[in-house]
């Protein structure tokens, strides 16, 4: 690929990566600074790109919260966090979790739960709770619900 030396030239390369995947403003943002372009000229470039619909923050956050969900078994907790690491405001973040339907969530995480258990090999039922409750912890599920599904 060409070096990025103007404006023009960084809009266009940045309207490509949108096109390829999902983006958000922050990651086109970090890539402006790291190919050298200007903080003005970077706030017009991801202000075009939001008017011509390559950014979009609530799709974005429809995106991330399925996939992660989907791919990694992410919870609630973990997806949102790392929206707000990634400046997606309050009511983005809340609108890609809605795309989670509760049943399925639920469902999944009870799936999880057993194949965990089997994996851990532990036969004081107390000391499996709490490895099964800080995992999922970790993986971003709700400490209540996860205790819920244990009973």
């Amino acid at each position: 690929m060409e070096k990025i030396t103007t404006p023009k030239q960084a809009l266009e390369r940045a309207k490509w990566l949108c096109a390829k995947q999902e983006r958000c403003q922050s990651e086109i943002h970090k890539k402006l600074k790291e190919w050298g372009i200007e903080e003005e000229n970077a706030q017009e470039i991801v202000t075009q790109l939001i008017i011509d619909n390559f950014i979009d923050e609530k799709r974005f956050s429809q995106l991330y919260c399925r996939s992660k969900f989907n791919q990694l078994k992410w919870g609630k907790i973990k997806i949102s966090y790392e929206l707000k690491q990634k400046g997606i405001s309050e009511k983005c973040i809340q609108y890609g979790l809605k795309e989670l339907d509760n049943k399925v969530y639920i469902e999944t995480l009870q799936k999880e739960i057993e194949k965990k258990t089997k994996e851990l090999k532990e036969n004081n039922t107390f000391i499996l709770k709490n490895k099964l409750i800080k995992y999922f912890y970790s993986k971003g599920y709700e400490p209540e619900l996860t205790i819920e599904l244990l009973k």
